[in-house]
C-alpha cells in the first residue's frame, strides 16, 4: 500500500515539474522579442532631440570636418518633425520621417546657398547619404545610417550639451529684438566664445574686450560671472556696450537651433540672438 502511495507521489511531483518547465521555456523563448521591441523603442527616442555630428563617411574618416570648425550635424526636432544641421558649409532643414522607430527617412533637403571656398568638404555627398538613408542603430553613443542593402553609409557620434556652444564664436546679430550691425568705426563684430576649459568667456563688446567665468546646467541652463570689460574710451564709436553686458547678467537658459544661439530669461523672454561663425585671425569672415 505504502509503495502505491509513494508512486503516486512521485508521478504527481513529475507532472508538476513538468509544467513549470514548460511556462519558464515559454516565458524565456518570448524575452528576446520584448527586450529587442524596447530596445527599437528606446533608439528612437534617443535618436531625437540630439545633435549627431559625422565621424565617417562611406567608411572614410572624417575627422578633418573639425579643421576651422566646419561641423558636420544634424539634429531631429521632435516638436516640429523637422531635420535641421549643417552641411560644413551651408545649413539645411526639411521634414523627416520615422517608421516602426527604426525606419528614417527624408524629404528633399532645402538649405542655404553660400559659398565657401576654404571648406574642403563635398557637400553634395553628405546629401546623398541623407537621400540614401533608410534605417538606423544606435550603440553606444554612435549612430549608424543604414542603406536598403543593409550597408552601414556614415556614422555619426552624439555630441554631449556643453559641445553644442562651447569652442564656437557667436556674432551677436539681435538684442532686444532689434538687429545688430557693425557701426562707423567699429574694430569687428560683437561676439564672444566659451572656453571649455577652464569654463570662461572671452570676446568683444564694440569697443573692449570682455571676460568673465560661466557655468552651464542641465535644461540648457547658464549663468555668467564677473564679467568685466578693459577701459579703452572709443568717442568715435556710436554704441553703447552696456545694452550688450546687461544680457549676461539676465539670462538664465539658452536654446540652439542649426546655427543660431538664443540668450534667454525665463520660458519666454528672448533677450539676444547669435550665429556661429569661424573666426580666423580675430575677423569673422564667413559662417560656419
Amino acid at each position: 500500500m505504502n509503495l502505491k502511495v509513494i508512486a503516486i507521489l512521485i508521478f504527481t511531483l513529475l507532472l508538476i515539474t513538468c509544467k513549470v518547465v514548460k511556462k519558464t521555456i515559454a516565458e524565456t523563448s518570448t524575452m528576446p522579442d520584448a527586450i529587442d521591441e524596447q530596445n527599437t523603442s528606446n533608439e528612437a527616442s534617443n535618436i531625437k532631440n540630439t545633435q549627431w555630428v559625422i565621424s565617417t563617411l562611406d567608411g572614410r574618416d572624417m575627422y578633418y570636418r573639425e579643421k576651422n570648425s566646419q561641423t558636420i550635424y544634424f539634429t531631429l526636432n521632435a516638436k516640429e518633425n523637422l531635420i535641421d544641421g549643417n552641411f560644413g558649409c551651408n545649413t539645411f532643414f526639411r521634414n523627416y520621417n520615422l517608421k516602426n522607430n527604426q525606419k528614417l527617412s527624408f524629404s528633399a533637403l532645402a538649405s542655404t546657398q553660400m559659398m565657401c571656398p576654404d571648406v574642403k568638404i563635398n557637400e553634395s555627398q553628405i546629401i546623398n547619404i541623407l537621400k540614401q538613408a533608410n534605417s538606423f542603430i544606435i550603440t553606444h553613443g554612435t549612430l549608424s545610417l543604414v542603406n536598403e542593402k543593409q550597408n552601414t553609409i556614415a556614422t555619426f557620434k552624439k555630441m554631449a550639451i556643453a559641445d553644442l556652444i562651447t569652442e564656437k564664436y557667436w556674432k551677436l546679430q539681435q538684442l532686444n529684438g532689434k538687429d545688430i550691425s557693425v557701426v562707423e568705426n567699429q574694430e569687428r563684430e560683437i561676439l564672444f566664445t566659451l572656453k571649455s576649459n577652464n569654463q570662461r568667456i572671452n570676446g568683444f563688446a564694440g569697443c573692449n574686450s570682455l571676460n568673465g567665468a560661466y557655468t552651464l546646467e542641465d535644461g540648457n541652463k547658464i549663468k555668467f560671472n564677473n564679467i568685466t570689460l578693459t577701459m579703452m574710451a572709443c568717442p568715435d564709436v556710436a554704441l553703447d556696450e552696456s545694452e550688450f553686458l546687461k544680457v549676461f547678467k539676465l539670462a538664465d537658459n539658452y536654446t540652439i537651433k542649426a546655427d543660431v544661439l538664443s540668450l534667454n530669461v525665463g520660458q519666454k523672454v528672448r533677450i539676444t540672438v547669435l550665429r556661429r561663425y569661424i573666426l580666423i585671425e580675430n575677423y569673422v569672415l564667413y559662417q560656419a
